[in-house]
C-alpha cells in the first residue's frame, strides 16, 4: 500500500532530524600534530572553551606545573591552596626568536551559572621571548584562584599566542574584572591560539 502525502512528509522531517542530530555531534577534527594530545583535546572542546573565551582550541598542550609537582591535565581539579604560587609553564614548538603573549583567565565570575564578570584576568604577560616568560611584559602578575564560596567549580585557561610582533598596549587595561579574552587577541593580531591548558578549582571552604 502507498504511502500518502502526510505520512511520507513525516517520515522525511525524521530522516533530516536524525542526520542533524549525527552531524552535530560528529567530533570535531584534531588540529594537531600530537596524536596523545589528540586524545585529550576533546576536554577542551567539551569545556566550553568555544564560546566563552576562544574560537578554537589550542592545537598543543601547554604544560603547566605547580610547586609540589601538581599539574593542570585538561579539567583536572586542583585545590586553590595548591595553584596560589606561579606555575612553570612550557610548550613544545616555542621559537626562541619569536614573541608570546600568555594569557589565564576564569571565564566563571563569579559563577558559572552567572558569569557577570566574565573573564577575570588572572595573569597577563605579553612580548615573552620563547619559553622565557621571566623576561616577558607583566601587565597583571599571577594571581592564583580564588572562587567565591557556593560558586561551584571554576575553569581556569591558561593560554599561549604567537606574536606577529612586539606589542604595544595603546590601552591600560585597569582591572582584572571583565576581561574580553576575544577583543584582546583581535586588537592585538594575536590570531589563535598557540598552546594551552586548563584546570578546575572551587572554594576550599
Amino acid at each position: 500500500m502507498g504511502l500518502n502525502c502526510g505520512t511520507f512528509l513525516r517520515r522525511f522531517l525524521y530522516v533530516l532530524l536524525i542526520q542533524s542530530v549525527l552531524f552535530c555531534n560528529a567530533e570535531e577534527p584534531c588540529n594537531s600534530s600530537d596524536e596523545k594530545y589528540c586524545k585529550t583535546i576533546h576536554k577542551f572542546m567539551t569545556s566550553g572553551i568555544i564560546p566563552d573565551v576562544l574560537e578554537t582550541t589550542p592545537p598543543r598542550p601547554l604544560n603547566v606545573q605547580y610547586e609540589g609537582g601538581v599539574q593542570a591535565t585538561f579539567g583536572n581539579e586542583l585545590k586553590p591552596s595548591e595553584t596560589a604560587k606561579e606555575p612553570k609553564l612550557s610548550a613544545s614548538e616555542l621559537n626562541p626568536e619569536k614573541l608570546y603573549t600568555l594569557i589565564m583567565v576564569d571565564p566563571d565570575a563569579p559563577s558559572r551559572a552567572n558569569p557577570l564578570f566574565r573573564s577575570w584576568l588572572h595573569w597577563l604577560v605579553i612580548n615573552i621571548p620563547g619559553q622565557q616568560i621571566s623576561k616577558g611584559q607583566v601587565i597583571f602578575p599571577y594571581a592564583g584562584p580564588a572562587p567565591p564560596k557556593g560558586t561551584g567549580q571554576h575553569r581556569y585557561y591558561e593560554l599561549m599566542f604567537e606574536q606577529q610582533k612586539h606589542v604595544d598596549l595603546q590601552t591600560a587595561i585597569n582591572s582584572r574584572s571583565s576581561f574580553n579574552t576575544r577583543a584582546f587577541i583581535k586588537a592585538h593580531g594575536l590570531g589563535n591560539v598557540f598552546a594551552g591548558n586548563f584546570f578546575l578549582a572551587q572554594n576550599e571552604g
